[in-house]
């Protein structure tokens, strides 16, 4: 990969050595805010540092060259054979050379002065060792901080903790004393380990775009919902009850220990897609119950749509029970994921939801929007509204059969108590 041509911005290492040294010092004291624990343990490491406390140390600073920290920092060619003496001639507690111990955090160019300069004629120092007579450019040289914090560390706080750095790497440092002259000639930031604060920025990405899909999986739910069943107050009821159950899956998730990934984070969004469906049979059942009274409706909709419910939803948690035995963590989370959803949305919808239409459920034309749209339809055409909601769901009312007979008997007529004549028919009968 092409990265293309790195611009250099010229620097002397022996000149900058004291503000290297003094900034090192600095980074390495003991501060809470910083999250550093200061000496002994939480030391930086610098191949600067360590040279410079080899060449003021007394009695260890013994050398061919005659090394001093002053002649160091003033003579550029005293610099490079004293640094290059204690990288590979001295060892440092381990049995290593300090070259073995601190070439990662160092890099710079090795020029033949016979060689006239080219691309093809710079040697990383990182690629071949240099020798003590050989010229070498310093290009950058790190150091590394070992925090009293890792990843694990609330992301909310690392990112707080990390904009405290960037801070005191733009901004602190310039004001130490050895520093003050180096303000803008000296390029100075941080980076970090992986995993380190970028960790931090990725889970503050994942928790936003696990709560941007869940929060879009509920406006697509409210809306189908209520498109499918004509009904807004359904649609809203139902879809408080499907955010519910996603509240109470992260909610487990949080309490049987886990912690914030990409899985975890695609798991979230799945959840309303998956809960929607039992809520979702359930609310139609409800619209289409032919009671007049909310119990009535909810009795209808449990027996007719609840045993499909219950079907299909042990179907599924059968299904992913399995998923609970692989080693791979990934279809093991994913299975537990789907078990939880689907338990939980069985359990919110048999019970919660259906409790909740037994005391909020829409009758009569509350939230139709069917109607609504024939009322101000016959409203524009100034027709009248019929109000004949209720025709498709009641019963007529049973009316008792009224029997017309004519009673024949033989019988004399019963005495009336007076004398008049009664009315006879053709027959001589009395009627």
């Amino acid at each position: 990969t092409d990265y293309g041509t790195p611009v250099w911005k010229e620097f002397s290492w022996n000149e900058a050595a004291p503000c290297i040294v003094e900034i090192s010092k600095d980074a390495e004291k003991y501060s809470e805010t910083r999250k550093t624990g200061g000496p002994p343990e939480f030391l930086v490491v610098s191949p600067i540092v360590a040279f410079w406390k080899w060449v003021t140390t007394p009695n260890l600073a013994k050398n061919p060259y005659n090394c001093t920290w002053d002649k160091a920092v003033k003579d550029e060619r005293k610099w490079e054979q004293c640094l290059t003496y204690w990288m590979l001639s001295l060892t440092n507690e381990h049995g290593v050379t300090n070259y073995a111990a601190y070439r990662h955090l160092m890099w710079g160019e090795k020029i033949d002065p016979s060689v006239q300069l080219t691309p093809d004629s710079l040697l990383p120092l990182l690629m071949e060792e240099p020798t003590v007579d050989s010229q070498v450019i310093g290009r950058f040289i790190m150091a590394e901080l070992k925090l009293t914090v890792d990843y694990t560390y609330n992301f909310e706080d690392g990112m707080a903790l990390f904009e405290i750095w960037e801070k005191w790497a733009k901004e602190d440092v310039w004001k130490l004393p050895s520093c003050q002259e180096w303000k803008g000639k000296l390029p100075f930031f941080q980076i970090t380990t992986n995993p380190g604060f970028d960790y931090f920025f990725v889970q503050d990405r994942l928790v936003e775009e696990a709560f941007n899909g869940i929060r879009l999986s509920l406006i697509l739910a409210f809306v189908i919902l209520t498109l499918a069943t004509h009904n807004i107050v359904l649609g809203i009821l139902s879809t408080a009850v499907i955010g519910i159950v996603v509240a109470t899956v992260m909610g487990f998730s949080v309490m049987i220990g886990w912690k914030l990934g990409m899985l975890e984070s695609i798991i979230y969004v799945m959840v309303p897609g998956m809960a929607v469906d039992y809520v979702a049979h359930l609310a139609e059942g409800y619209n289409k119950a032919v009671a007049t009274d909310r119990r009535g409706r909810v009795k209808e909709m449990l027996g007719h749509v609840g045993i499909s419910v219950v079907s299909g939803a042990f179907s599924t948690l059968g299904a992913s029970a399995f998923l609970f035995f692989p080693s791979i963590d990934f279809f093991r989370k994913f299975g537990l994921g789907i078990f939880a959803t689907i338990g939980l949305s069985l359990l919110f919808s048999l019970f919660y939801f259906s409790a909740i239409m037994a005391i909020l459920g829409p009758q009569r034309h509350t939230g139709d929007l069917l109607w609504l749209v024939k009322m101000l339809y016959n409203k524009a055409r100034g027709r009248p509204m019929e109000d004949n909601n209720n025709s498709r769901r009641t019963c007529p009312t049973p009316v008792e059969p009224v029997m017309n007979s004519v009673l024949v008997d033989d019988a004399p007529p019963a005495q009336t108590g007076t004398d008049e004549p009664q009315a006879q028919n053709d027959d001589g009968q009395a009627v």
